[in-house]
């Protein structure tokens, strides 16, 4: 992540997705997906991609690699996408672009060959409380070339998107340990045989339980000054997210519930 890219070029839209992402060259020379700050995406939802990354990468979870880069007015002025979104001058995110597809059926994520890995995703969810991949089909991507699963978008952690505040993250803390709504949404559902097992949160929980306060604390560090998120907002955020992580004893439990429940009945 200490490598600022530039963008260079401008390669089309992604079909999906509320924030409009689009493909972008950079200055390596590699494809991207990019976030930028535009008349549908804010400052928060870079704040949420960038620490749900730099956490999902100290716990392992598969995901593209991802960096911060700069997206300057020369690109923006000869690109009318860019200039119909209002598209800024900023510090925009970066995810390594993919070839594949966000919907994953049962039959594909029988040939996945890391399907295990999807309960690493789902405790990972609920400590960043990200309420939307159960139910999105954007948010669990199969990489045609690895044949693996990844987890992408974390625009909509904390419950609320892009619209918490720093009050409201103090709330839900108070509130840990905390899952979220749908556990049983038709995403997780389709790697269903793998998380119906007592066992399968274990890998994740002893990575959890491994890290120190401060490597959860070098995720809040070195936020973009232009995206303006403020100090309070960083710390109450990290504030959350070490609650959620000291109650992921609490949160497995409820985990493990859930689905030997849903294997039952």
């Amino acid at each position: 992540m200490s490598t600022i890219r530039k963008v260079t070029n401008y390669l089309g839209r992604i079909p999906n997705g509320v924030t409009q992402p689009v493909r972008v060259q950079a200055d390596d020379g590699k494809v991207y997906v990019m976030k930028y700050l535009h008349d549908f995406c804010s400052a928060k939802i870079l704040y949420n991609e960038l620490i749900a990354y730099r956490l999902g990468k100290l716990l392992e979870i598969p995901m593209p690699d991802c960096m911060v880069a700069e997206l300057s007015e020369a690109v923006i002025s000869k690109t009318p996408h860019l200039l119909e979104t209002n598209a800024l001058a900023c510090t925009c995110f970066l995810s390594e672009y993919r070839a594949g597809t966000p919907k994953i059926s049962p039959i594909l994520a029988r040939n996945t060959i890391n399907g295990a890995d999807i309960s690493k995703i789902l405790v990972f969810d609920q400590i960043i409380l990200n309420n939307d991949r159960a139910k999105n089909d954007g948010n669990l991507y199969y990489d045609k070339k690895e044949k693996k699963v990844l987890a992408i978008d974390h625009s909509h952690i904390f419950i609320n998107g892009e619209i918490w505040s720093a009050n409201e993250l103090r709330q839900l803390k108070g509130k840990s340990p905390m899952v979220v709504d749908n556990l049983l949404g038709r995403n997780y559902r389709a790697f269903s045989s793998q998380l119906t097992g007592y066992n399968c949160y274990n890998n994740t929980k002893d990575k959890v339980k491994n890290l120190n306060k401060t490597d959860v604390q070098s995720v809040f560090q070195d936020i973009p000054d232009d995206w303006g998120i403020k100090l309070e907002e960083i710390e109450s955020s990290f504030e959350l997210i070490w609650e959620q992580m000291k109650q992921i004893e609490g949160i497995t439990i409820q985990l493990q519930n859930a689905y030997s429940k849903r294997k039952g009945g």
